[in-house]
């Protein structure tokens, strides 16, 4: 017991380390396949849509997903995507404390500024900056030769024509379309709120430049997954509407834009400065061109 409350209630210390996700036997962590395709879901609902909002206001996010790719499970594109679990031998990992900051800065009241949530949790991270530590697989099934067969009701087998994805390109575009902009939005909030060590995301930005040309084109991928992914990284546009605590006792609201605050990874849980971003990863298919410029900030990192 830390300390006793007036009404008698006891705060206890709470010493638990949240671990990621670790092979059972090796201890080793790696990334889910089924993490790193929600993330791939989420962005191509996010294309397909093209940021319409629901068709009514009692529409519930299975139905608008079905509405979108075109059915159910039979009907639904990536059934024809497979994606395996990211692993490899060495994988570093640190604990952080993730901690939560809210992403504007409040008023200060009677000159005093206000405090930020002391929100901190222990939690293990894969460590940034560890060229080609994970390998995977992702496959497409192209149905070559497969038409649109139907059941006797008239209903698809498999997904339609339209649907499909051709290959990895293709998704690459659309997962980067989709979080980059969560990207940019989350460094500017980086900058602006001065969370960051200025040289590391002067360095960083420096790095997205440089690798805009193959996100453009599709070469590589940028995915965000993880817990501290963030409201805007789950949700298309259009049709996301978060729900804001405002505080005990006070009415719910619900936003369209996102969350009001961010997760980062930091040294202590005090920390308001030199912390970073949690969950970014960068997925490029084996025998591409090396980037010169990705490995040599990968070979600056800690």
């Amino acid at each position: 017991v830390a300390q006793r409350e007036a009404d008698g209630g006891r705060v206890v210390n709470l010493l638990e380390i949240e671990r990621t996700s670790h092979h059972p036997h090796s201890g080793i962590p790696y990334l889910p396949g089924s993490s790193l395709k929600g993330a791939m879901r989420t962005a191509w609902l996010d294309k397909v849509n093209g940021g319409r909002g629901r068709e009514s206001p009692d529409e519930k996010g299975a139905a608008m997903e079905r509405r979108v790719l075109g059915g159910s499970f039979h009907q639904d594109p990536f059934r024809l995507v497979r994606v395996a679990d990211a692993a490899g031998s060495q994988v570093a990992s640190k604990v952080f404390f993730a901690t939560n900051h809210r992403k504007q800065e409040v008023t200060p009241r009677d000159g005093q500024p206000p405090r930020e949530k002391d929100l901190a949790v222990r939690r293990e991270a894969i460590l940034g900056g560890q060229m080609h530590a994970l390998a995977g697989e992702i496959r497409f099934d192209l149905l070559a030769g497969v038409g649109e067969p139907k059941d006797r009701d008239g209903k698809l087998l498999t997904p339609g024509t339209k649907h499909r994805i051709a290959d990895f390109a293709a998704l690459a575009k659309a997962c980067n379309a989709f979080y980059l902009k969560r990207l940019e939005a989350e460094c500017a909030i980086l900058e602006g709120r001065r969370f960051a060590e200025p040289a590391w995301l002067a360095s960083f930005l420096d790095l997205v430049k440089a690798m805009r040309p193959d996100l453009d084109d599709g070469r590589v991928m940028l995915l965000r997954v993880g817990r501290h992914s963030g409201a805007e990284s789950v949700t298309p546009d259009g049709v996301r509407n978060i729900r804001i605590m405002t505080g005990r006792d006070k009415p719910l609201k619900w936003s369209s834009d996102g969350a009001t605050t961010l997760w980062l990874a930091a040294e202590t849980e005090r920390d308001r400065s030199g912390m970073l971003p949690f969950g970014w990863v960068l997925v490029e298919p084996e025998g591409i061109a090396q980037s010169s410029q990705l490995a040599e900030w990968c070979a600056r990192q800690p």
